[in-house]
């Protein structure tokens, strides 16, 4: 890659902290070719980032203007680094830039939460469970699912990480401490609100229960605006976030045990069904995929909603482990 040495520490700030993104890549990709000891350069600063917990957690921050930061502060600490700038090898000054930088970047992350400590992880097994924040947030979480947050909220907002699975958000309203819900490098940002977050493997779900949020990519100034009652999905394959058409009637069922099928195909309504009760429901019957079904459940265990397939609609099931199987 050519350019001067803040775009090379530029670019090896964007590869770590978007490291799905393929343009990031490719130039990494060829930085690396051009010089043998660029790879002792990147195992060091990769090292160090993986060894921050929260560094790659960015707010509105910019890394080619941290990196430009950086720079000017070390040329006035180190005045012979700008007599090496010059040169084409990466000297010891340089090592200690990139990986200053990446201190730096991280840091802009804790100076807007000056005291924040070390993250809690809540995680669940096979049965939803819920926890309460200090600030007086409650999250229920689905089942397979796991979130962090701070033990005591300090500065002036306050974020939470949705790692994987469902949780749903219940926030305590703090005008002067806004909320984030962070998950990859999406976050839901609110005052008091509630919402429903889902990560899967393919994409990132909300819905809005009350109150509006805006949703968006970390440092995005367009984010979407949400009411209650509306939804957005971001695709991981494709990399778009757009609000959903129609409500989902079912985006809260896995909580409130409440379902609603309206003109649904069959195998759209395995997909809810396993979304809610936290288990593989396949439709092995390809020839009934696009039957659709209309019902409504309230309060009922997988059981009792197989057993009323069976007995109206003569869908047989079989359970095989933690696997339910329609046909």
């Amino acid at each position: 890659m050519r350019g001067s040495d803040q775009e090379v520490y530029a670019m090896i700030i964007r590869s770590l902290d978007e490291p799905d993104n393929p343009d990031n890549q490719k130039a990494l990709q060829e930085w690396l070719a051009k010089d043998a000891g660029n790879h002792k350069l990147l195992a060091e600063l990769r090292s160090l980032w993986e060894g921050a917990a929260e560094a790659s957690v960015f707010e509105s921050t910019q890394a080619d203007a941290a990196t430009a930061r950086f720079i000017h502060i070390l040329h006035e600490r180190y005045p012979s680094a700008k007599a090496a700038s010059t040169s084409p090898k990466l000297n010891w000054w340089k090592y200690a830039a990139a990986a200053a930088i990446t201190g730096l970047v991280a840091l802009t992350y804790w100076w807007a939460q000056p005291a924040a400590e070390k993250l809690t992880t809540f995680r669940t097994t096979a049965q939803t469970d819920s926890v309460t924040l200090s600030d007086g947030t409650r999250i229920v979480l689905h089942s397979h699912s796991a979130i962090r947050y701070p033990e005591t909220f300090r500065g002036k907002t306050r974020t939470v990480f949705l790692d994987e699975g469902t949780a749903f958000f219940d926030v305590q309203q703090d005008a002067a401490h806004p909320f984030t819900a962070a998950t990859g490098n999406l976050n839901v940002d609110v005052l008091g609100t509630a919402f429903n977050l889902s990560v899967t493997g393919h994409s990132i779900k909300l819905y809005v229960a009350e109150g509006e949020v805006a949703f968006g990519r970390s440092g995005d100034n367009s984010p979407l605006r949400l009411q209650a009652g509306k939804g957005a999905s971001f695709h991981k394959t494709t990399g778009t976030l757009a609000p959903d058409r129609e409500a989902d009637p079912n985006a809260l069922a896995w909580k409130t045990r409440e379902l609603r099928f309206v003109d649904m195909p069959m195998e759209e309504v395995c997909n809810v069904l396993s979304d809610c009760y936290g288990m593989a429901v396949i439709l092995e019957n390809d020839s009934r995929k696009a039957q659709k079904l209309n019902a409504r459940f309230s309060q009922r265990s997988i059981e009792e909603v197989l057993q009323t397939l069976n007995a109206l609609y003569d869908y047989r099931y079989e359970k095989r482990g933690d696997t339910v199987f329609i046909h």
